[in-house]
């Protein structure tokens, strides 16, 4: 591996992670002062909601697809039968969660949760096609569009809800900005070489999980400890004050986010990975 292809990639994942922050933080700033308090806690518990749908099925579906594409033959029979499952899950999912809406804003005591619950439904099925799509490019070492997509998510998000609340769309266009945003990434990724991934060829169910069930379970567990804090605090406080400890965790992402890249850079060279690929990662290594 040589000093420049190892400073491009890092410079290239960089710089995606400046994006993230800058139009992430313009966005905090700005729907927390549009949404206020109530309003922005409303949009951050329907969205907290929506991520444990996503971090849930996501362990599920992806874990192991950078790795098997980076350093196996079946690499691309593997992702394809990662594609297909998502849908398999995620489609009743969306179905599902749009139905469920009034139930959880019940459960919730919270009835205005129900507009933003139901335009996040196709959210995770969304994000999970969009990170796979990602994780196929970089499995075959393809860096730099799965780090522009994820600029123009980001990009998009911050303009799409922009533009939907000063028409008047309040928290319910704060949240139909996100599911928005993933298609974007989506489809640019297709476009940058990762429609193979609807070809023919697949794996075996059977073969297929026994090739994953190890990272699966490493990244499932580590989703589910560290992302659950925000809704079942709501059940307790109110919106207002879910919204301001929603801030309070917005205030120190970029610090985390700028230590997590080059942690990442400088540690995990041979595959691009998030925070609960490095976690199963360091479990298998101890096995």
């Amino acid at each position: 591996m040589s000093r420049s292809w190892f400073l491009l990639r890092a410079l290239a994942q960089l710089s995606s992670r400046g994006v993230m922050l800058a139009a992430g933080f313009a966005q905090f700033l700005y729907l927390s002062r549009s949404l206020g308090p109530a309003g922005y806690g409303l949009y951050s518990v329907a969205f907290s909601l929506n991520q444990l749908i996503f971090l849930i099925v996501d362990p599920l579906v992806s874990s192991a697809m950078v790795p098997m594409l980076a350093g196996e033959s079946l690499g691309r029979e593997f992702a394809r039968t990662s594609v297909r499952m998502s849908l398999c899950l995620g489609l009743p999912l969306v179905v599902l969660w749009w139905a469920a809406a009034p139930a959880i804003a019940g459960l919730l005591q919270t009835p205005e949760l129900v507009g933003p619950l139901r335009c996040l439904a196709p959210a995770a099925l969304l994000q999970l096609l969009a990170m796979q799509s990602s994780n196929c490019l970089m499995g075959e070492g393809h860096f730099y569009a799965p780090a522009s997509s994820f600029s123009l998510m980001w990009l998009t998000r911050m303009v799409a809800g922009w533009a939907l609340v000063e028409n008047g769309w309040g928290v319910v266009g704060a949240a139909a900005a996100i599911p928005l945003s993933f298609g974007v990434q989506f489809v640019a990724n297709q476009l940058s070489g990762a429609s193979w991934v609807w070809q023919p060829g697949t794996l075996p169910l059977r073969d297929w999980w026994a090739k994953s069930r190890h990272m699966t379970a490493g990244s499932l567990l580590h989703n589910l400890l560290f992302n659950f804090e925000l809704p079942l605090l709501k059940r307790f406080v109110s919106a207002t004050e879910a919204g301001q400890y929603a801030v309070a965790q917005n205030v120190s992402v970029p610090v985390q986010t700028s230590c997590l890249t080059l942690l990442r850079s400088e540690e995990h060279t041979s595959e691009l990975q998030s925070p609960d690929h490095l976690v199963c990662r360091l479990l298998l290594e101890k096995k």
